[in-house]
């Protein structure tokens, strides 16, 4: 599924059921764990990927951030029962992938 959303609206808020995993077709968003302070924010661009923890298949099913709008942004929707079906069980690659990004994010080895 495809979705337009505009600057400042919520794409993922935090505590929401984890259930798909998005990609960002066009534009910019920023995640956040604060109350809209963007303290610990992380940039995502064209071509990124997020949500991906849906997919771990031990891992808790609650999202951890928010995921705002910068300007206009295009994101494609892919809920994992899709995702299994399609591409099946990707786990492993998925959990280790989302570590990698979180420890590059906040600079630590």
């Amino acid at each position: 599924m495809c979705s337009s959303d505009l600057d400042g609206e919520y794409v993922v808020n935090m505590g929401d059921v984890a259930d798909a995993i998005f990609f960002v077709k066009s534009g910019e968003l920023v995640c956040h764990t604060g109350e809209r302070n963007h303290a610990d924010k992380i940039r995502l661009t064209t071509g990124a990927v997020f949500g991906e923890s849906c997919l771990e298949p031990d891992g808790e099913k609650t999202r951890k951030a928010n995921v705002v709008a910068v300007g206009k942004v295009t994101t494609l929707k892919l809920t994992a029962a899709g995702f299994a079906e399609q591409l099946g069980a990707l786990g492993d690659v998925v959990a280790s992938n989302f570590k990698r990004k979180v420890m590059e994010a906040f600079g630590e080895d």
